[in-house]
């Protein structure tokens, strides 16, 4: 929406409100265009700096979706995402950790272990441990993310470049200067020049 990317988080927020209630009234509550929507809302609340009612609509969309595609769904595992995220930021992170857990596993079970998908759960989940400054479990989590992204990615890929840096601030949290240096010095090598190509690029609410 033109109005979310330029900022303009209210009257954005006010199109698609008035847009879910038309798509309800026409199409029914349990219809994909409707999750869809209430999907691209609940973003909308969440960069307006509403996480309470982001978790609201996200909970919403998350019911519709089960109910359409069943719990074992990629677009079911996007919304647990996102609702995890919202308690995130409503400084929840018990209730954070355990949906993006949910989300991680699901994610394995229906995309694969080596699916892009799947390293962003590890990453958002171990930046939850970070904010309950259990440094050992998201240096853990971020290895685990970062070795997904090396062999389906690339060492070029800016994910790549994410991973390290969230370990470097791991390992700079719990003291370990050397191996914090060692991955600093992974980031100043020069990628090889590549030719541009399409890509599919992952979702900001997938991505922290």
């Amino acid at each position: 929406m033109c109005y979310q990317t330029s900022g303009d988080f209210v009257k954005a927020t006010e199109i698609l409100e008035k847009c879910v209630e038309i798509m309800v009234d026409v199409e029914g509550e349990d219809h994909l265009d409707v999750a869809n929507c209430l999907n691209n809302l609940g973003n909308c609340y969440m960069q307006s700096g509403d996480p309470g009612r982001a978790a609201q609509i996200h909970l919403r969309c998350l019911e519709i979706r089960k109910r359409i595609h069943g719990e074992e769904h990629p677009d079911y595992a996007k919304s647990l995402n996102n609702l995890a995220i919202c308690y995130e930021e409503m400084t929840d992170r018990n209730k954070a950790i355990e949906i993006h857990q949910k989300c991680m596993d699901l994610r394995r079970k229906v995309l694969g272990s080596d699916h892009p998908a799947y390293a962003a759960s590890l990453n958002n989940l171990a930046i939850c441990f970070e904010t309950k400054k259990d440094w050992r479990k998201a240096i853990e989590l971020h290895n685990m993310c970062l070795d997904i992204r090396r062999n389906v990615l690339g060492n070029d890929h800016p994910d790549v470049r994410t991973s390290i840096l969230n370990l470097i601030i791991c390992y700079n949290a719990i003291g370990d200067t050397p191996k914090a240096k060692e991955l600093s010095q992974q980031l100043e090598r020069k990628p090889p020049v590549r030719q541009q190509s399409m890509a599919t690029t992952t979702k900001a609410t997938d991505e922290r």
